[in-house]
């Protein structure tokens, strides 16, 4: 998955664009012999809640989606507590990990 907005690399939304259904992902991982794959972008609120929904949660061990920091807000009041509480949710929602995407330092 990857951000439906962004700018420079850095997510505006925590809305996701999937690129394929796991329906059309499953069989060529099973002829590539392929367990799992891990879903690095997986954003954070309602997009991760989204994609673990349909990846994960559908296809239990099939999947694995990790979170990503909420760069866009980083000049809000408060920035730290609220990410804080973001990555919180995020692991009671089911992700497995926490990507930080060069972005960071490239803008």
């Amino acid at each position: 998955s990857w951000a439906a907005k962004a700018e420079k690399g850095v997510s505006l939304t925590g809305a996701r664009k999937f690129i394929v259904p796991p329906a059309d992902l499953l069989p060529v991982m099973d002829a590539k012999n392929l367990r799992t794959m891990v879903n690095l972008t997986g954003g954070h609120g309602d997009g991760l809640r989204e994609a673990i929904a349909k990846y994960d949660k559908a296809h239990p061990g099939r999947f694995l989606t990790f979170t990503e920091p909420m760069w866009a807000r980083t000049q809000e009041p408060g920035y730290a507590k609220a990410q804080a509480l973001e990555l919180e949710q995020a692991h009671k929602d089911g992700a497995r990990g926490i990507k930080i995407l060069k972005t960071l330092g490239l803008y």
